[in-house]
């Protein structure tokens, strides 16, 4: 832009809804070859999350943003926060972040001083670490490198060319294990939710967007394990 996941799988659901339990991963995705490189402390797990009820593949399409406060939000209860945050240097707060965003372990230090160099404590809060898991999931480079060949370097390009770009997101090399995890069927469907609103030509802007949502659909599947129709 690492490995299973030790959140529960789809078995975890509830058989009414397929709403799960999220619990923070020391591996995450098999994105790449960077994780690798974190040192030992960074594989330890964090203490179980709380229950994430409610979360379903349903509502990761109809309410995203609801779909990760659950999901994350449960997550960084398992970091065991205190009243202001979580530690800069928590092993399974940057192990995490690094395991399933855009951000390689390298740059997770770099990233977390960033956001909390404007506060009075240097901790990371809930919403820190929501805007970092939405902001962050997907390389703006990557974004940027295939609106050019999809544009053929024209500043819009047609909304079929659109989805037909996004569809190609659907690259374990890109997004990781949670491309296997949402599957072909599903893929579709996280289309149809992304582009239901684009207009007949699309700007950098939106693309940017568009690809940012998709994989953040895909992501908060995997990292939730729901269960998939």
């Amino acid at each position: 832009m690492g490995g299973n996941c030790c959140t529960p799988g789809p078995e975890d659901a509830a058989a009414n809804d397929g709403s799960v339990t999220v619990q923070p991963s020391a591996q995450g995705n098999t994105m790449t070859k960077r994780s690798a490189a974190a040192p030992a402390q960074a594989q330890a797990r964090a203490a179980p999350a709380a229950s994430a009820g409610g979360l379903s593949w349903a509502l990761a399409l109809q309410d995203l943003e609801k779909a990760e406060t659950l999901a994350y939000g449960s997550v960084f209860n398992g970091f065991g926060p205190g009243g202001g945050g979580v530690a800069l240097d928590h092993a399974g707060l940057k192990n995490f972040v690094s395991e399933n965003c855009a951000i390689p372990y390298s740059d997770v230090d770099t990233k977390l001083i960033q956001i909390a160099a404007s506060k009075d404590e240097m901790l990371i809060s809930l919403s820190d670490f929501l805007n970092i898991m939405r902001d962050n999931s997907m390389s703006d480079d990557v974004i940027l490198q295939k609106f050019m060949g999809l544009s053929e370097g024209e500043d819009t390009m047609a909304s079929m060319d659109c989805r037909s770009g996004l569809a190609m997101l659907q690259d374990p090399d890109l997004l990781g294990a949670c491309v296997n995890h949402v599957g072909n069927a599903n893929w579709e469907s996280i289309l149809d939710a992304v582009m239901q609103f684009a207009e007949p030509t699309v700007t950098t802007e939106a693309w940017t967007a568009y690809c940012k949502r998709v994989a953040r659909t895909a992501r908060v599947a995997y990292v939730a394990r729901l269960q998939m129709p």
